[in-house]
């Protein structure tokens, strides 16, 4: 859909040097966050000084209780507990909690022997430094008193004695009523699993249940929804390319604008100002102890902070089309932000987009399957993003707001500079008619996909996986002509992967 003339007049006038620069900046703060995110990651694989004590993470939780959700099925042959066993590798090296949370889990799966081996290592590595081992005894005395099939209301289970020899009670005697308030903040439901399995607690085996079979309808409810979600995908996917062949695939985009490159710049801005602001707040937190104690007591101030630094970026960002000369309305119309389709199919088009995007995501998974089997998993690290230790933690507001950054504010923004903005400019910039026009999209589907991929948290492993659902969003965008359908994709996508992780966590 071309512009009219009318609209044509109101647009900004695009200059090479600021094309240049909006590029440049793009680039640099691609690189930026790319290097911060490895960085970190690599620290965390190899960490300096001692073993901290830490938490279990979430992925630890959800193991845990996808282990109740087999239980609650009546499925305890080792068979079937084989893959949960293996899949607490990667908490061999990590905190003392995980390493203790793969003791219980090992154990729970009748794996004693590994069990055993894993306590002991996780014990060595707490001694290593006075106050570690200060701060890991009441977890090392709980997880002592577990293994040894002990505990109040406990029941003795089969093997207890061999276990005893080997981690005896005069090394680690029963734990306090202390000792078992502070495992259970750092193991979560972990020791719970293990009360109930291992030292018969009727309480806890109540909880595991209830727990598991919470879990089970929510796996299967899951796997249904999104089995149904690639099929649908799968079928848009081959209609599309058909349609595209045979020539009557109608798109909404229209052809190339020289003014676009401005929204290159509009892109520029507002990931740059997001950067700088987010990265000065985070190193004055980190340099000042009182702030940084405040922060980690109110999650929800420190969201509330963010949403109001994204929200200002995004705003200071649109307003530079504005100040470059163009108006709000060539504004909206370059960038999509319109209903031009029509309520109901713009409706219609976002959820094929989401199963289209599915299924393009699926594509990124089997590459990032392919990528561990090559590098190996451990080197490229574990695809863990900020929002999981909130999700974990005890402040229900916290969770909350999460979850609308994660189901309304993210989603909007997001497509209006992803797909509005960066993937607008950068397809208008590559070929503006016919051909050049299509390998333009399919460069800019690539490229802004890429770029969407990696200024995200979760790292090199994820990056394929995220960069596929971006792709379906690009082709979303694309084929409607607004962005408006992708925000819906995008809102189903997080606000169904975020429930499921806070049902599956409690």
């Amino acid at each position: 859909m071309a512009l009219d003339e009318s609209l044509s007049r109101e647009l900004p006038k695009a200059r090479a040097w600021s094309t240049l620069a909006a590029v440049l900046a793009i680039l640099f703060v691609t690189a930026f966050q790319l290097l911060e995110v490895e960085l970190g990651r690599l620290e965390e694989r190899a960490p300096e000084g001692p073993v901290p004590v830490g938490r279990v993470d979430l992925q630890v939780e959800i193991l845990s209780r996808m282990r109740a959700a087999a239980s609650s099925f009546g499925n305890d042959s080792s068979q079937a507990m084989a893959p949960i066993a293996e899949a607490t590798e990667p908490w061999r090296q990590g905190s003392i909690s995980q390493r203790l949370a793969r003791a219980i889990v090992l154990a729970t799966c009748e794996d004693h022997e590994a069990a055993i081996e894993q306590f002991t290592e996780a014990a060595e590595a707490a001694k290593a430094d006075p106050e570690v081992e200060a701060k890991a005894a009441p977890l090392l005395r709980v997880t002592a008193s577990l293994l040894r099939g002990g505990g109040v209301g406990g029941t003795a289970r089969e093997g207890a004695a061999t276990v005893a020899e080997r981690i005896p009670v005069a090394a680690w005697p029963p734990p306090g009523d202390d000792d078992e308030l502070e495992a259970e903040q750092r193991l979560g439901f972990v020791l719970t699993l293990g009360r109930a399995e291992l030292v018969g607690n009727a309480s806890a085996q109540s909880t595991v249940r209830g727990v598991g079979a919470t879990v089970g309808v929510a796996l299967v409810l899951f796997m249904l929804w999104i089995g149904a979600a690639l099929l649908g995908g799968f079928a848009a996917l081959v209609t599309l390319i058909t349609m595209a062949l045979i020539g009557s695939l109608r798109l909404r985009t229209g052809p190339g604008v020289p003014a676009s490159a401005v929204l290159l710049e509009v892109f520029a801005i507002f990931m740059s100002l997001f950067l700088i602001a987010s990265s000065g707040l985070a190193a004055v937190v980190e340099h000042f102890d009182p702030l940084r104690e405040f922060v980690h007591e109110h999650r929800t101030a420190s969201i509330g902070v963010h949403l109001v630094v994204e929200i200002g970026a995004a705003w200071l960002a649109l307003a530079w089309w504005r100040w470059r000369g163009g108006s709000w309305r060539s504004l909206r119309a370059l960038a999509g932000l319109d209903l031009r389709a029509g309520f109901w199919r713009t409706t219609g088009i976002g959820f094929v987009g989401y199963a289209l995007a599915l299924v393009l995501g699926l594509g990124g998974l089997i590459v990032s399957l392919l990528l561990a089997a090559m590098v190996g998993e451990e080197r490229l690290g574990d695809p863990k993003h900020p929002i999981h230790e909130v999700i974990l933690g005890d402040d229900a507001g916290a969770a909350w707001m999460v979850l609308a950054l994660g189901v309304i504010v993210a989603p909007i923004l997001e497509e209006i500079f992803f797909r509005g903005a960066l993937y607008r400019g950068l397809r208008d910039r590559l070929g503006s008619r016919g051909a050049a026009l299509v390998a333009g999209s399919l460069g800019a589907v690539i490229v802004s996909s890429s770029i969407f991929a990696i200024i995200h948290p979760q790292g090199v492993l994820f990056a394929p996986i995220l960069a596929g659902l971006g792709a379906g969003f690009c082709l979303v965008r694309e084929w409607s002509g607004s962005v408006a359908p992708g925000i819906l994709a995008h809102a189903l996508n997080n606000g169904i992967m975020l429930g499921f992780v806070i049902v599956l966590t409690n």
